[in-house]
């Protein structure tokens, strides 16, 4: 996950993906992603949750849930 992302969105630097674990699903990978958005002169660290549907082969992505 983390080649692709850097393979097909080259504003993301230093780019660190993690499935869910707590989260469990047969139809549905979560995974949370961080990295350095690079948009000169900015470099502004981001933080978001990927959710893949397995079923329907589409992405949704959120703002990161907050860690307890």
């Amino acid at each position: 996950l983390e080649a692709a992302i850097n393979d097909h969105e080259p504003r993301l630097n230093r780019v660190q993906a993690a499935p869910d674990v707590k989260a469990r699903s047969s139809q549905q990978l979560r995974f949370h992603i961080k990295a350095v958005l690079s948009v000169s002169p900015l470099h502004e660290p981001v933080d978001f949750d990927a959710v893949l549907n397995a079923t329907t082969q589409q992405y949704e992505v959120n703002a990161a849930r907050p860690t307890r």
